[in-house]
This record gives structure tokens, C-alpha cells and sequence, in this order.
């Protein structure tokens, strides 16, 4: 990644998106060269090289199945995202931002299971939505997190269709 310089604040910074990695512990190398210069010429290189250990936490979505004795997970779910044409299948990281919408399919599975709920959960239910288009808002958000810095997961909720 290639850091930029901020005239505001007199540092180089570059931005990490870390829906790429997955949530857990991560080393961060850096390496910078400082480079002097005399008559258009380089005369020195100064290279540094650091780390930091970093802890990733963001909110992530998981699609389960509720049969009336809690709910086992299943994968292969595509939700749809209002950013262009993409889709979101589990173990996809994608950012999540306000006014962003997932949109789940009403039924899935060939018909076997159906849309029931949109929901996060912390101790208890925190915030359903029966709607399968989702939009972010910030109540959405703020739910995601638990105030401590810590993410929440969003859970698509399906039933077996009613035979």
C-alpha cells in the first residue's frame, strides 16, 4: 500500500481495509526509506523498517437456518449489495457503510427455505428486521458495534418453507 502525505498533519498515512483479512490478530510491517538528495543526485538511502501487531474486529454476516431449536448455519447464501452488481456469499469480506443495502433472496435453496429475518443479537435480541432488503442506517450500525469497540455479527435468517 502506498502511504500518502497529509499536509494537514504533517504524517504519511495510508488507509488498510481490513474486510480484506478477516477479524483476529495481525502483523503490520512497515518500510519507509528517507532519501537524500544533493544536485538532483541520491547520495544516501536511510531505510526503517517497523511492526505493529494489530487487532481486527468488524461486524460480519452470517446466513443460518432456524427450525425451532436455535439455528444451524448454512453456506452458499448470495445477498445482493447496492454497491453496482456485487454479491456477498459467506467468507466474502466486503465494507460496511451507511446506506449500504443487502438485499437476500425470499426464498433459497430451491424453494426449501424462506426468508424470515435480519437479526443481531447480544444477550438477547438487539435488532430484527423482516424486510430481506436491509438497509444500514445508523441505528443498524451503532448496533453492529457494543460500544467497547468490539463488532457485532448480522445474521440473515431463513426458515423451511411451510409444505
Amino acid at each position: 500500500m502506498q502511504m500518502q502525505y497529509n499536509q494537514a498533519n504533517g504524517l504519511y498515512e495510508c488507509v488498510w481495509q481490513t474486510y480484506h483479512t478477516g477479524n483476529g490478530g495481525h502483523n503490520l510491517n512497515v518500510h519507509a526509506e528517507a532519501v537524500d538528495r544533493q544536485g538532483g543526485q541520491e547520495i544516501a538511502r536511510y531505510p526503517s523498517d517497523a511492526g505493529a501487531w494489530v487487532e481486527v474486529n468488524n461486524p460480519w454476516v452470517n446466513s443460518y437456518i432456524d427450525k425451532g431449536q436455535g439455528l444451524e448455519g448454512f453456506g452458499g447464501l448470495e445477498v445482493k449489495l447496492s454497491q453496482d452488481s456485487n454479491s456477498w456469499k459467506q467468507g466474502t469480506g466486503f465494507p460496511i457503510w451507511l446506506g449500504l443495502q443487502l438485499e437476500a433472496p425470499q426464498y433459497w435453496a430451491n424453494g426449501q427455505l424462506q426468508f424470515n429475518c435480519w437479526r443481531i443479537d447480544d444477550q438477547g435480541t438487539i435488532f430484527q428486521d423482516d424486510n430481506p432488503t436491509l438497509t444500514i442506517t445508523q441505528e443498524v450500525f451503532d448496533k453492529l458495534f457494543d460500544g467497547g469497540g468490539n463488532a457485532r455479527e448480522l445474521k440473515c435468517i431463513y426458515v423451511p418453507t411451510p409444505t
